[in-house]
């Protein structure tokens, strides 16, 4: 038997001429980071600072709360739990065990990746087990479909195993839980049951319709059963006959923490304490609320000491006697903080965000850092920012209020109050500034913001007043040269400057079921962002817009200003924590254009070649400089299939240009040890295996097309006598020869 026989392999030579894309450097930064998450135990409490570690406080002496240990981790966690004395870190990409024994002195005692292309929203644990649940990669787009991995902590060497549910759950939910006998997944107005057979595997499922729940969230064992907290009430489902189930309260809270002591549920919501007493389900009672956890984000209760812990962002409140005696309570703040940036303007280098409900004025300052020259209270969390000039307009962007703040910052350092508008939305251009104000007789006023102190009306245009549902508010404002363009629900008004006023010219519909967000215009396109999804319009003619073309990314922005930017025929565009971008073609289509990092954004705007950017690990301000590079060329790829002989080798080549390549081979889609190279060496097995090549750059990525290697019967005796012959390789009909030829020939069929 012939070993190891190596076939030279022929690369398929490419043209591939990417167009650039944008690649982003940070320049300058400010952190004050705040607390992301708590972990609690009896004694422990833990605060994690998104990508920069966890910080231990002891909670022996509730008096003091002292730092006593700390842990750097450059992760963000998913969910994090304690495990006896250890923390089990969940993030996107791996699972992590840390010894917490001696809270001084915390170690890692275990790092586990997660599956590939594994997207973890949730964690259980029970016992030695733990269980992740999230959605594959590949199926993002609702209804996605649950997907459990189990991993057992007590053995060093175990590696994540799937659990594959008899029937899979029709849509995702996060809100499940298990123990040694039973998985429990609760979505909508149902309950979920799948048995546990000795291997811990899901069998035997049962459902039960759970009449008039909604929104189910925080559900724990109870009583040899499951409460399950709902927008609607608290439900009691029966762990072994799921149809002796019942709602024991009505009320409707968001709540954030459910936890049970006895037969006292303690439910926290984002303000208040609810105590509920489940001694008789035939008349649970709910006890005093107290206001004392404002924004809170967990709670942990010790029974020991009838302690009530919650934390925040901030600060912790501690409320004791709980269930009994006279309440006392105690705050206490650790940290100073400014994060989660969403809102952003610039003029030369003068920036302006807001965050936290606080408005920010900052410049460069030296190397890599950003100078904070003032912080300003504004009443709303997110705000749409313009700088013209020495005039800085705040606008309320989060939906609760409906107002526009002015500022003079002509000394940045002491930015001085100019007045406070009530309107829904606004546009400036230069000297000209426009309100939408929304309502029983919608208007657009125009305004001459030449002296901001003193706006002077200038003109009004009177806004149709839909009866419709479908079309009662305006959202969206463009003022740019000499139209404004307005929003209303999926339809676009545009009116043009004639004969001394705004007269309205066009009305189109953009969408049947997304409304109009934002609309930007440049040059004769108008970029119109909707709640989850971008179009494309020649506006060149503004009386009659022709539809050019509309992406939908796939999933629902939560900005009510998705668009970030245009520039160079470049559209950026704010998804869930994301930037996607969308070349703009010649042939006047939108091209999605891969970008490496380009998640981790709570926020951002491009300003003149400047990304304002409030990134999430770790939380800061961050001012980013914009260029335009080449991705990586693949100028020749591996070509295939490859039929090998036993133990015949082969080498998978790719050939690349580009700025600081990185290489990764991919089988079947696991990352090869040995495969960061541009040549694999591969060994054919008993199984046909597909390869393909990531090749990184500091522009993007580029992907090979799948080879597949798979092995077939060879003669070789025969094989390697004809081999060595004149070549005439087709002249036999033996079946072993012929493959034996195609092997040989990478693949190459023998032409009969």
């Amino acid at each position: 038997m012939l070993k190891n026989i190596w076939f030279g392999v022929a690369c398929l030579v490419i043209a591939t001429l990417q167009a650039q894309v944008p690649l982003f450097e940070e320049i300058a930064s400010f952190s004050r980071q705040h607390y992301s998450g708590w972990t609690t135990n009896d004694h422990l409490l833990v605060g994690e600072l998104p990508c920069e570690g966890l910080v231990f406080y002891d909670t022996t002496d509730v008096t003091t709360l002292d730092v006593v240990g700390e842990f750097p981790i450059n992760e963000r966690s998913v969910v994090t739990l304690f495990w006896g004395d250890a923390m089990v870190f969940l993030s996107e990409s791996h699972l992590s065990v840390i010894d917490a024994s001696t809270p001084a002195q915390p170690r890692l005692a275990r790092k586990q990746a997660l599956p590939e292309g594994f997207v973890p929203y949730q964690m259980r644990l029970a016992g030695n087990q733990v269980i992740v649940g999230g959605v594959h990669r590949d199926n993002l787009v609702p209804p996605a479909l649950l997907v459990l991995f189990r991993l057992d902590l007590s053995d060093g060497r175990a590696q994540f195993e799937p659990l594959h549910l008899p029937e899979p759950f029709p849509r995702f939910t996060d809100h499940w839980l298990f123990n040694e006998q039973a998985l429990y997944v609760v979505v909508s107005g149902e309950m979920w049951r799948y048995d546990l057979d000795p291997a811990g595997m899901p069998e035997n499922r049962r459902t039960h319709l759970m009449e008039g729940m909604y929104d189910p969230h925080a559900p724990v064992f109870y009583n040899g059963g499951v409460l399950v907290n709902s927008q609607d009430g608290l439900y009691f489902v029966d762990g072994t006959d799921l149809s002796a189930s019942r709602r024991l309260t009505f009320f409707s809270y968001p709540t954030h923490s459910l936890t049970v002591h006895g037969d006292r549920a303690i439910l926290l919501d984002q303000w208040q304490i609810h105590l509920i007493d489940l001694s008789n389900f035939n008349n649970v009672t709910f006890e005093p609320q107290y206001g004392y956890v404002a924004q809170s984000i967990h709670a942990h209760y010790d029974g020991n000491r009838d302690l009530l812990l919650t934390a925040n962002q901030d600060r912790v409140n501690l409320v004791s006697p709980l269930l009994e005696g006279t309440l006392a309570h105690r705050e206490v703040v650790l940290r100073d903080f400014i994060s989660n940036f969403e809102g952003f303007a610039r003029r030369d280098d003068l920036i302006a965000a807001t965050a936290s409900r606080r408005l920010v004025l900052a410049r460069p300052e030296g190397k890599g850092a950003l100078s904070v020259l003032a912080e300003i209270a504004i009443p709303f969390y997110d705000a749409h920012l313009e700088l013209v000039g020495d005039i800085l307009y705040v606008q309320n962007a989060s939906g609760f209020s409906d107002r526009l703040r002015l500022y003079r910052v002509t000394d940045p350092t002491d930015p001085v109050f100019l007045g406070e508008f009530s309107n829904h939305d606004f546009a400036v251009d230069g000297n000209r500034l426009v309100f939408l104000n929304d309502g029983p007789s919608p208007t657009i006023t125009v305004q001459d913001a030449s002296d901001p102190a003193n706006l002077q009306t200038i003109g009004v245009i009177r806004l149709p007043k839909y009866e419709t549902y479908e079309r009662r508010y305006y959202r969206g404002l463009l003022l740019q040269e000499d139209l404004v363009v307005v929003g209303n629900a999926s339809w676009i008004l545009v009116y043009q400057f004639q004969e001394g006023a705004y007269r309205f010219v066009s009305e189109f519909e953009v969408s049947a079921f997304a409304s109009v967000e934002q609309l930007e215009k440049q040059n004769d396109h108008l970029i119109v962002g909707l709640y989850s999804s971008l179009a494309l319009y020649d506006i060149s003619d503004p009386g009659t817009p022709r539809p050019l073309d509309r992406v939908d990314p796939q999933q629902v922005t939560t900005s009510r200003r998705p668009l970030a930017g245009v520039a160079d025929s470049f559209v950026y565009y704010h998804q869930l924590n994301e930037m996607l971008v969308y070349r703009i073609s010649d042939q006047n289509r939108f091209e999605a254009v891969p970008l490496v990092g380009s998640k981790g954004y709570s926020g951002f705007r491009l300003v003149d070649g400047r990304l304002l950017a409030g990134l999430n690990c770790p939380n800061r301000l961050a001012v980013l400089e914009a260029s335009l590079c080449q991705p990586p060329q693949l100028t020749a790829v591996p070509t295939g299939p490859r039929f090998l002989c036993d133990r015949m080798i082969t080498d998978l080549i790719v050939e690349a240009e580009g700025q600081n390549l990185n290489y990764q081979w991919y089988a079947d889609g696991e990352p090869v040890s040995n495969g960061a190279f541009a040549r694999l060496t591969v060994e054919v097995t008993e199984q046909d295996v597909m390869y393909h090549c990531e090749v990184r750059g500091d522009c993007g990525v580029q992907v090979t097309e799948p080879v597949m290697v798979a092995p077939t019967v060879c003669d070789l005796v025969q094989g390697y006598a004809l081999w060595q012959s004149d070549g005439r390789f087709c002249d036999t009909r033996n079946p072993s020869v012929l493959r034996f030829v195609a092997a040989m020939n990478n693949g190459g069929d023998c032409q009969l």
